[in-house]
């Protein structure tokens, strides 16, 4: 799509990887500070907006190299912001399965991202645009996904916090 000489391509890709490794390395003393929550809600802002810019500037793709490889490491910042608070997020609404939880939470990721692995090989046409719309996609479920989980009232979690029910 960008034309990337070969010898370079390395370089494109560590750039995109720059977003996911800082994010990994902030999020612990993220999550210390604003809770796993907030945190999680961040790097799903962070990831539906930087995708959304991504779609948007897809079709004018060679126009924009520079812009673009910023907005992926934005992506994947935010990517990385989300995926240990997804998952942890996922055991904790069952802290007395956390073994099951975590299982049936790497399964259900494994099948989602091969499902979309072979929607995107089958859509990819040499450009951006259905990737750029996949990643969009993705985001707007991860999104979803959230403001659709339960979440324990404030006096439960009160009560759970002091051991008491």
């Amino acid at each position: 799509v960008f034309n990337i000489p070969t010898k370079l391509f390395g370089y494109a890709f560590a750039l995109t990887d720059l977003g996911f490794i800082t994010a990994s390395l902030i999020n612990a003393k993220l999550v210390k500070r604003y809770r796993m929550d907030q945190t999680l809600r961040v790097g799903l802002f962070v990831t539906l907006v930087s995708a959304a810019s991504i779609a948007a500037l897809a079709p004018y793709a060679s126009q924009y190299v520079y812009t673009l490889s910023i907005l992926s490491s934005l992506f994947f910042l935010g990517v990385g912001l989300t995926a240990a608070n997804a998952s942890m997020g996922a055991i904790s609404l069952f802290p007395q399965l956390a073994g099951s939880a975590s299982a049936v939470y790497g399964f259900t990721h494994a099948l989602l991202a091969s499902g979309v692995g072979v929607i995107a090989g089958r859509l990819y046409a040499g450009r951006l645009l259905e990737p750029a719309l996949i990643m969009l996609a993705c985001a707007v479920l991860a999104l979803s996904g959230l403001l659709l989980t339960p979440r324990p009232s404030r006096q439960v979690q009160t009560a759970n916090a002091h051991g008491s029910r």
